[in-house]
């Protein structure tokens, strides 16, 4: 799971105790710390697999809407 509002990886145990969340595969965990762990150039390289892709895409627009408190009218216009 990922904590929404605050934005992190959820243990089960934690994961019943947080208010907003999202479901979140290990996979996808490890694939976000990976990224961010590594350099730019090297980062854009990484290929995940279209499931992967689309499974951060959820936690990100999760996470980036509970920031800005609204959703971006023009997402599905560059989608």
């Amino acid at each position: 799971m990922f904590d929404v509002e605050k934005g992190g990886a959820l243990c089960h145990p934690c994961s019943r105790k947080a208010g907003k969340k999202t479901p979140m595969t290990q996979g996808a965990a490890k694939f976000l710390a990976r990224i961010v762990s590594t350099e730019f150039g090297k980062a854009a390289r990484l290929k995940p697999s279209p499931a992967l892709l689309e499974e951060i895409n959820v936690v990100v627009t999760a996470f980036r809407d509970s920031r800005i408190q609204s959703k971006i009218r023009s997402e599905r216009f560059f989608s």
